[in-house]
């Protein structure tokens, strides 16, 4: 993976544990207090939009969308936080983005493929950190169980297998 994959690993874990996130599952919403984000569901939020991280009037709102599944939420929370804190610029092609006004599909740029690299591994490691990963693999390797217990889909166990090697 080109970026910084050391670093957005080593980043992810440093969070988990500031935030005394050091059993499975990660309780997203309280690394989100840790982060400084008020975390929030929102129901009028587009189809095309699962996640945002947003400042608004001097608060930080890490948002989800209220009508994707609960293993999409999760995901695509973890993503966005990683961009913020790995300090990439986001943009959605307009200025007047807020809570209650998302981006569109339209409005949505395309960003940086390291940068998205770098906030897809933030979001493994920080929902499925591979020392965890390793220890409840050697109990079982069935990737549904490992699944439910990182309360993450099953692809994402499997890209983190393959992504750490830990098979």
């Amino acid at each position: 993976m080109p970026g910084r994959i050391g670093f957005v690993r080593e980043k992810a874990r440093k969070i988990l544990k500031a935030a005394g996130q050091i059993v499975v599952p990660v309780d997203l919403e309280k690394v989100c207090v840790f982060l400084g984000f008020h975390y929030i569901e929102v129901k009028n939020f587009p189809a095309s939009l699962s996640a945002l991280c947003i400042e608004q009037e001097s608060k930080k709102y890490a948002a989800v969308n209220a009508s994707h599944h609960l293993h999409r939420k999760r995901f695509s929370l973890a993503h966005e936080l990683g961009h913020s804190v790995l300090g990439h610029t986001r943009s959605y092609g307009r200025e007047d983005v807020t809570i209650d006004n998302p981006p569109e599909a339209a409005d949505l740029t395309k960003n940086n493929a390291i940068e998205e690299a770098e906030a897809n591994e933030f979001a493994g490691e920080l929902l499925v950190p591979l020392a965890q990963l390793k220890k409840h693999f050697l109990k079982t390797p069935d990737i549904g169980v490992l699944a439910t217990l990182f309360n993450v889909s099953a692809e994402v166990i499997t890209i983190r297998l393959i992504a750490t090697r830990a098979l």
